[in-house]
C-alpha cells in the first residue's frame, strides 16, 4: 500500500508533467504526461503529444502497477526521494556485491533501462551485451550491430524480461 503522505504529495502535483514507469500486461512501459486526476488506487496521465489519457494503478493489480512516478528533478513521488543511480550503488560494496551477479546473469538477454540524463527520462530496450567499469553496453536487438553505451550515473532501473528491477537494492 502507498502511504497516505505520498498520496498527498502526488495530489499536489496535479497539472504538472510527470514521468511514469509502470508494468502493464507483463511489459515495462513509460509515459510522459500531465497529471490530471488522482484516485485512491489510480492516477491519470494525459499525454499532450497524442492527446490521450491513461489510467495507471498505484498498486499491483495482476500485471498492472506503477513502479515509479517521477517529477523533472528525478524525485520518485511514490517514495518521496531520488532513486540511487547505478553508479552510486556500485560505489557501495554491500549493494554492488548483490547486484553484480544479477546484472551478469542478465547478460545476452533482453533488458529495459530507465535512464535519467540532463532533466530527461528515457527508456532503452535491447540486449545487454556487456558491463564495463563505468557503463553498460546494450544492443538494439539480438542481431543488431547498433549499440548504446550508457553511463552508470544515468541508469536508475534495469528490468529483465520478467519486469524485475535487477539493480533494486
Amino acid at each position: 500500500m502507498l502511504d497516505e503522505k505520498y498520496l498527498t504529495i502526488i495530489d499536489k502535483h496535479i497539472g504538472e508533467k510527470l514521468f511514469a514507469v509502470y508494468s502493464m500486461n507483463g511489459e515495462i512501459r513509460t509515459r510522459y504526461g500531465k497529471l490530471t486526476e488522482t484516485y485512491s488506487g489510480k492516477f491519470t496521465l494525459h499525454d499532450i503529444a497524442s492527446d490521450k489519457s491513461i489510467k495507471i494503478n498505484y498498486y499491483k493489480d495482476g500485471d498492472n502497477f506503477t513502479i515509479g512516478l517521477y517529477n523533472f528533478y528525478c524525485v520518485d513521488l511514490m517514495r518521496g526521494k531520488t532513486p540511487m543511480n547505478l553508479q552510486a550503488k556500485m560505489d557501495l560494496s554491500t549493494i554492488s556485491k548483490s547486484i553484480l551477479p544479477r546484472i551478469k546473469e542478465a547478460q545476452n538477454n533482453e533488458i529495459h533501462l530507465i535512464v535519467f540524463d540532463v532533466g530527461k527520462f528515457r527508456k532503452i530496450d535491447g540486449v545487454l551485451d556487456d558491463i564495463g567499469m563505468r557503463d553498460v553496453i546494450i544492443s538494439n536487438g539480438r542481431n543488431s550491430t547498433l549499440t548504446d553505451r550508457v553511463p552508470y550515473s544515468q541508469i536508475i532501473h534495469i528490468f529483465d524480461e520478467n519486469c524485475i528491477d535487477i539493480i533494486a537494492s
